[in-house]
């Protein structure tokens, strides 16, 4: 049996992923081939610059894909490969390795040392090597083509609504909860604090309305993710109070979806001032989150 390949990074697994993902189970379906993924392990990937940081981890990044019916995912350390022609690239790991039947991709996709391969390099070792290729045409939004790098710059200004538009998909991160300083549990205001992963993209500091699936129901809250500059943390968090009353949620761990930013991270004068404004944020994002389903 032949095997389809799709491949890219897929950090973000957005819209246009989607449809090069998409495209690679189509043939898979049509031609009673294996679908299969050829991408990198994002911790390794070092093309984009020192300041490259993905939308998700590869978990994330992997359960996304075989959700598009995808049923392999050989995910290469590109510090190994980086340096190897673009040739070696089609012979030794896409025909030896994967036997590709048809290869997938989009337009811009490059690959081999000093990214010297693109779709041309692929279409001629195809007709010399027996596999075809299918080229994904760009995706855009507003005459401007989705890409994981405007995603991550969204994300960074928190921009989430936008961000959420070109992902397809709400913006989330992941986590398991842990003890916070526990003044919201005195104030009548508990929270769940998650640690945000410091090797993703971090979203812009500030209040956002999210929901979480806790016990197979929709959970709407509001969101401070930063440093919590009145009370204090040592380390970035998501800290997250559900509107409704929740059980325990220490060890869980939860999925935060991001569907609007309410305002930056303040300082302000003691807890109480704090206090009067997280009240006001909360009726803001009650609306906000009863509007969607």
């Amino acid at each position: 049996m032949g095997t389809t390949i799709a491949l890219g990074i897929f950090d973000g697994v957005h819209t246009g992923h989607r449809r090069v993902l998409e495209n690679a189970a189509s043939y898979a379906s049509q031609h009673g081939a294996k679908a299969a993924v050829c991408t990198f392990d994002t911790s390794t990937v070092s093309t984009k610059g020192a300041d490259f940081l993905p939308i998700y981890s590869d978990e994330i990044k992997c359960e996304k894909i075989r959700a598009l019916g995808i049923t392999e995912i050989h995910s290469l350390d590109f510090a190994k490969v980086r340096d190897i022609s673009s040739q070696s690239f089609i012979t030794d790991i896409l025909v030896s390795q994967l036997h590709a039947e048809n290869v997938v991709c989009g337009l811009d996709f490059r690959f081999g040392r000093h990214a010297s391969g693109g779709i041309e390099e692929l279409e001629k070792a195809g007709q010399q090597l027996g596999f075809t290729l299918t080229v994904t045409d760009d995706v855009s939004v507003g005459n401007r083509k989705i890409s994981s790098s405007r995603i991550r710059t969204y994300i960074r200004e928190g921009n989430i609504k936008t961000a959420n538009l070109l992902l397809g998909d709400t913006y989330f991160i992941r986590g398991e909860v842990i003890h916070g300083n526990r003044i919201g549990t005195k104030m009548n205001y508990p929270t769940a604090n998650i640690a945000l992963d410091e090797k993703l993209v971090m979203p812009r500091y500030g209040v956002y309305a999210v929901y979480s699936e806790i016990n197979g129901r929709r959970a709407a809250g509001a969101a401070n993710v930063g440093v919590k500059p009145t009370v204090g943390s040592d380390r970035p968090l998501c800290e997250v109070h559900f509107f409704d009353d929740m059980p325990s949620l220490y060890g869980e761990r939860l999925d935060i979806h991001f569907v609007d930013f309410i305002r930056p991270e303040m300082r302000f004068d003691g807890v109480d001032s704090l206090f009067e404004q997280i009240h006001y944020d909360e009726k803001i994002i009650r609306k906000i989150l009863s509007s969607i389903k």
